[in-house]
């Protein structure tokens, strides 16, 4: 199973339209996708026809006392699912703060889904964060939307800038235009 964050500190690059996109292309390719809305706006979800946010176990999903699989939810594409979100992700780095082991807990969280599905596409909120030092250390590869003008190329550098100084491999950033 390989994992895919669509990421950019800047919001309004098309981070959600490129993870519903590559997603729903990956299925219709044939592989079994699931697509984690982690932004609490949930547009990736309301793209995908599911409007109704993750159930009142959200806190102990996240907490990793549920089973992940209890959250994932169908989709009009074939081959691709959605964890959706909801307007209480936006407490998720509280929740990550109470966990020991803060950079990986997300990474632990999918990993029991590597049976059921080839590709999990990551749609993360723009911030720096507990949640986006998860999804660095979840992501395989990290897609960054950008666009052409000033403010997107400053979060460019700041975005490689964070990975310098926490000694990431810059290797997985992969920055197009959208």
């Amino acid at each position: 199973m390989r994992v895919l964050a669509l990421y950019n500190l800047k919001g309004g690059v098309g981070k959600t339209t490129a993870a519903v996109n590559l997603a729903a292309e990956a299925a219709r390719a044939g592989h079994r996708v699931l697509l984690w809305d982690l932004d609490s706006q949930g547009a990736a979800s309301w793209y995908l026809q599911h409007d109704q946010g993750l159930q009142k176990s959200s806190k102990k999903l996240l907490l990793g006392k549920q089973p992940i699989g209890r959250e994932i939810v169908g989709t009009p594409v074939t081959n691709l699912d959605l964890l959706p979100a909801d307007a209480r992700l936006r407490h998720l780095d509280v929740l990550l703060a109470q966990k020991t082991d803060d950079r990986s807990h997300l990474k632990n969280l999918i990993k029991p889904l590597s049976e059921a599905y080839s590709l999990v596409v990551l749609d993360c909120p723009p911030s720096f964060s507990r949640l986006s030092d998860n999804l660095f250390e979840a992501a395989d590869l990290i897609a960054v939307p950008t666009v052409p003008t000033p403010l997107s190329l400053r979060a460019w550098e700041q975005l490689t800038a964070h990975f310098d100084r926490q000694k990431r491999p810059r290797k997985i950033l992969r920055p197009f235009l959208s």
